[in-house]
This record gives structure tokens, sequence and C-alpha cells, in this order.
């Protein structure tokens, strides 16, 4: 947004019309001034201080018209950021619900207790330390890393596991394929299986904490499933004919070695299986995941409502700031009006004084030096229209130039 300007108006050369009016004094003719006479250049210094004057408001005009286009583009911000703000309140509103209520499913959600009911277990609405349901208000202090980090390990070690025990079945399984189909029949038979193991533990931790959107056929399909891509490898590595060297061996194993085999791969499976399963249904908690995610959301909603709330008071303020600049700026141009005025009214008096030392007359001294009238008439009589010092006596009162 633009930065407000401050109204600088032209300086007058005070100077320079000093010396102008010293001049035009000397340059009177000798005797050519007299009590009648004494504001002969009132008149030109009149028409010198409208000219000062024509200039100033002509700058501040300029001003002003410059000072409205920042003061509408200040405006357009403001509407902008007025919304932004705005939105970012409902945002905040919104991610402020999700996160009571997902505190509150954290803190006081239906489980069943220790006896096998349904209902909150603990003192005070509370569910009670190992009850079957997932909520628990120590989380709501974060959960434990360690767990997590153990997990994630195991499971790691699982997968490379069964990767390497699916290789050896699906080489002996598929002889002569490329090496890329081989790796791409064992990384979907090891995602399959790690899933279906972890998804099975899942199911199972949300069937015992009474979750109403957990089918138990599902559970069994889960488990039946892992169970049947278990076996069928369990029975592909035992049938197989071992023509290839198995485990880096450089001979076939006999029936007896395949059986070893066989059940050194069933080993590897049902313990990654129950690394998956185990793993999944002691960490899995969607209260607590439903809690961080609505509290991250929130965390960074109101960042952004805090980013919006700045923006439209910095923009308020910019566009206050034009505000009371054009305002500084008409007194500016009223105090530069004054000033004007007021050095015009030092040049008459500068010249009438220079008058008076030039004609060396008391009476012409008398005569001049009085108020001035702005625009100046000359005094005249009702008789001979001729100037007199009586009707200068009676002339209207002086206005302030």
């Amino acid at each position: 947004m633009p930065e407000p300007k401050r109204f600088i108006p032209s300086e007058v050369d005070e100077d320079a019309g000093l010396a102008e009016i010293t001049r035009l004094v000397e340059g009177l003719a000798p005797g050519g001034v007299d009590e009648a006479t004494g504001h002969s250049l009132d008149n030109l210094i009149n028409s010198t201080s409208a000219r000062w004057e024509q200039e100033v408001q002509a700058e501040y005009a300029r001003y002003c018209a410059e000072a409205a286009t920042f003061i509408g583009v200040t405006d357009a911000a403001v509407a902008e950021c007025r919304l932004a703000e705005a939105d970012s309140r409902e945002r905040l509103a919104d991610a402020r619900i999700a996160l009571d209520a997902a505190r509150s499913r954290l803190v006081s959600s239906p489980g069943a207790n220790d006896s096998g009911e349904p209902g909150l277990a603990g003192e005070g609405g509370l569910p009670r330390w190992g009850g079957r349901g997932h909520a628990d208000p120590m989380l709501l202090a974060g959960w434990p890393r360690a767990p997590l980090i153990l997990h994630l390990a195991a499971l790691a070690a699982a997968v490379g596991a069964d990767w390497a025990a699916f290789l050896q079945v699906v080489k002996l399984v598929l002889r002569g394929e490329s090496t890329t189909t081989t790796a791409m029949v064992v990384a979907g038979f090891t995602g399959i299986v790690i899933y279906l193991a972890h998804t099975g533990g899942v199911l199972l931790r949300d069937l015992r904490a009474g979750s109403a959107g957990v089918s138990r056929s599902l559970t069994v399909l889960c488990l039946l499933g892992w169970t049947a891509f278990g076996a069928a490898a369990f029975v592909a590595r035992l049938t197989t004919s071992a023509r290839r060297p198995a485990f880096g061996t450089g001979t076939s194993p006999a029936s007896d070695d395949a059986l070893i085999f066989a059940l050194f791969f069933l080993a590897f499976f049902v313990g990654t299986g129950v690394v998956a399963g185990v793993g999944a249904y002691l960490t899995h908690n969607p209260l607590r995941a439903a809690y961080g995610r609505a509290l991250r959301v929130h965390e960074h909603v109101l960042r952004r409502a805090i980013v919006a709330a700045r923006a439209l008071a910095l923009a308020e303020a910019c566009r206050s700031a034009h505000a009371n600049e054009l305002m500084a700026a008409r007194q500016s141009l009223l105090h530069e009006l004054q000033v004007r005025l007021a050095l015009a009214e030092r040049l008459k008096q500068m010249t009438r004084v220079l008058i008076a030392q030039r004609a060396q007359d008391p009476a012409v001294t008398d005569a001049i030096i009085e108020p001035d009238l702005k625009p100046y008439a000359w005094p005249r009589t009702a008789d001979s229209g001729t100037p007199t010092g009586a009707a200068r006596g009676t002339a209207p009162s002086h206005a302030t130039p």
C-alpha cells in the first residue's frame, strides 16, 4: 500500500519581495508622494499576495487529488482485508468447534467399563484407566512417541523380512520371469499381507472399544485373507521343487529340508503378521488421532487468523494515516494562507515606512501610516469626490488581509 505523503507547500521568497518593493519605492519621482497617495503600491502588493494564495491553493488541490487516489487504494485494501479476516474468523470458529468436539470425545467418550457394560467407567464422568474405550484424558497432554516409534521400526523390519521370504517363494513359483516382474509380485504380496494384518489389529481394537461402525464380518474377512495368503505361500514353498538354490545355499534341498524351509518361512510370515497386528492394536486410537488432527488444523487456522487480523489492522492504520495527512494538509493550507497575508501586510508597511523616510514630511507620514484596506479603496468626499484626510478617517474598518 502507498505510504502517506505530507503536504509541503512551496515557500515564498520574502527577501525578493522586499527587494522589489525597495526598488519600486526608490523609483518614485521626488515629491510624487503626498498624504493622499501614500498607498500607491498597496494594490500591487495585494495582487502579488493573491497570486501567492492561488499558487498554494493549486498545490493543495493537486495534493488532494493524489491523496484521494491513495485513500481509494487503501479503502480497497481495507475491504479486501476485512473479507479475509471475516473468513479467517469463521474458519477459526469451525476449527474451534471441531477441536472442542474432539477433546470432549477423548475425555468422556462412551465406552465399556470394567464390568463390560457400556458407559463411562470412571468417577466424575471420566473413563477409568485401562478401560475398553479409546477415551483417555491423559492423551490431551500428548501421545508418547516411544511406542509409536518402536511399532514403526518393528513394522519396517517385518516388511523387510516378508520381502526376503516372499522373494524365495516367488522365485520358485515364477521361474524364468524378469527381475522387475518378480519384484512387483513380491511388493504386492508383501503390501497385501502387511495391510491385512495391520487392518485386522485396528478392527479388533475398535471392536473391543465398542465402536458401532466396525463390522465383525469385515474383521474376520481380513484375518481369513491374511491366513489364506500365508497358507498359500507355505504350500507353494513346501511343494515346489527346489531346483534353484534357496536362502543362498548352493545345493537343492531335500524334502525334509524343504519342510524345514517352509516352516521357517511360515514362522517369518506369522511373526511379521503378529508384529503388524499387535502394533496396530496397541497404537490405534481414532479419538487421539482426531484430536491431534483437529489441534493441528486449529493451530494452522489460528495463525492464518492472526495474519489476517494484523493485515486488516495495518490496512486500517494506513487508511487512517492518509486521512489524517489530508486533514493536516488542510490545516497547513490555512496556515500558509495566513502567512502569505501577513507577508503582504508586512510588505505594505515596509512600503509606507520607505515612502515616509523618503518624503521627510510629518504630514505625509501621519497620513500614510494607517490601517490598510484590501483591496485598497480610495476614500472620497461626497461633494467633490477628492480624497481627504477626514474621509480616510471615516473609511470602513480594515479587514485583515
